[in-house]
């Protein structure tokens, strides 16, 4: 699988809370070591929070917030699942 997204720009689409680590961890790894140059797009700046079902996992540094991400400068687009979604405040 190596080289073959050499060239293309992936994006992680995730917000605080919700999702499951090895959700985006092995998506993540698997499309890096593909070629791809990948970045992580969130609500806020930061850390997203990561889960390991309910409980609390490692963090992951947010690249770019969604406000200033460009769609035409991703080929793709990954929605790593989890096993709670974030809730916003009210």
């Amino acid at each position: 699988m190596a080289g073959q997204l050499s060239g293309r720009t992936i994006a992680f689409f995730a917000a605080n809370e919700g999702v499951e680590r090895v959700e985006l961890t092995t998506p993540w790894e698997r499309i890096r070591d593909a070629g791809a140059t990948v970045g992580m797009i969130s609500i806020e700046p930061g850390e997203i929070q990561m889960m390991n079902h309910l409980d609390k996992a490692d963090t992951f540094p947010v690249d770019k917030e969604v406000v200033g991400a460009e769609p035409a400068r991703y080929d793709g687009l990954v929605l790593p699942g989890g096993v709670a979604n974030p809730i916003s405040p009210a």
